[in-house]
């Protein structure tokens, strides 16, 4: 992490130490950004010409901070 991402080493040590302790947790941030990138390609794709990612955002917040399962079915239903 020092040589190629330029981080000091105390920067790395720490990001080293998190990842041995909450592996979990950062699988989980994949999994998320997997499956956000997945809507927002079935909505571009439901909508065509007419996909405007502003929209697709503000929509998207519009709902809160709810499971992306229910996401998908306020977003493409």
């Amino acid at each position: 992490m020092i040589k190629e991402t330029f981080q000091e080493e105390a920067e790395a040590s720490a990001k080293w130490r998190r990842a041995q302790l909450s592996f979990g947790q950062l699988s989980t941030y994949f999994v998320g950004s997997t499956l956000m990138l997945d809507l927002k390609r079935d909505v571009a794709k439901d909508r065509g010409n007419d996909f405007n990612l502003k929209e697709f955002h503000e929509e998207l917040l519009s709902h809160g901070s709810i499971p992306i399962r229910l996401l998908r079915q306020l977003m493409l239903d």
